[in-house]
């Protein structure tokens, strides 16, 4: 099967079968794709040989490196210094949402697993984690100084209905991230731990507003029909959390 050249965005590939031309078709499923800018190969660091690097994975996501299973390896003059950082953007790409964050200076050559650690350690950074919530891609990027700076675009993975939680003061606040393309509103319904078979409706638009969790927290669960997403929130929060953690 071969599909026409398309134009960057959001795609959804329906597949259909039947027996024969007589019988009805029946769905046998729905392939959701993204078409992306293409990224620019920066030959001229790669010609002068002086700095090398290999990521692993070859395309790592967002979630990949909010995880720190993100590993990078760097080769070149002995000793150099090296520095990774972080800068976080929205739906726009030119709209930054966070960072740019830095990771403490390293030194060449950098063996993948400690370039995991390094980036792992920058991924449990407080800040770093409450900017990666309400942020669409992370772009990486390795500056060596002189030697060039090589960067890396790490993509969120496609989710129709996501929540985002952002912290204000001492409370927690809720949004949700609405990318389903759907025309109806998602139905939200708050669910307390003394009465979890009981759904409370919520009437506000939270695509559009965000919601104050109480102390007394809850479930929260989005319906969007064909998409839906939920969390948790304790009694009471002792700590900083984010969206990636639940």
């Amino acid at each position: 099967m071969q599909l026409p050249q398309l134009e960057k965005g959001e795609y959804a590939l329906s597949v259909s079968v039947r027996e024969s031309l007589n019988d009805e078709l029946e769905e046998l499923g729905e392939l959701r794709f993204k078409i992306r800018e293409p990224r620019a190969w920066k030959s001229a660091i790669y010609e002068q040989g002086a700095l090398i690097a290999t990521i692993d994975p070859p395309q790592p996501t967002l979630e990949q490196l909010m995880r720190g299973v993100v590993g990078v390896e760097l080769h070149g003059p002995v000793g150099h210094p090296v520095r990774a950082m972080a800068t976080f953007f929205g739906k726009n790409r030119r709209d930054r949402v966070g960072g740019p964050f830095s990771a403490p200076v390293l030194h060449l050559p950098l063996k993948l697993n400690s370039g995991r650690a390094c980036l792992a350690k920058l991924a449990h950074n407080p800040e770093f984690q409450s900017a990666s919530d309400s942020a669409v891609s992370c772009r990486l990027d390795i500056d060596a100084g002189e030697l060039g700076t090589i960067s890396y675009l790490c993509e969120r993975e496609f989710t129709p209905l996501r929540w985002v939680v952002t912290r204000q003061n001492n409370s927690y606040r809720l949004v949700l991230s609405d990318d389903s393309g759907s025309s109806k509103k998602p139905a939200i319904t708050h669910h307390e731990f003394h009465s979890p078979d009981w759904p409370v409706p919520i009437s506000l638009d939270l695509t559009n507003q965000d919601y104050e969790i109480p102390s007394t927290g809850g479930l929260y669960f989005a319906d969007g029909g064909d998409s839906h997403c939920s969390i948790i929130f304790p009694h009471k929060i002792e700590e900083r959390m984010s969206s990636f953690a639940i």
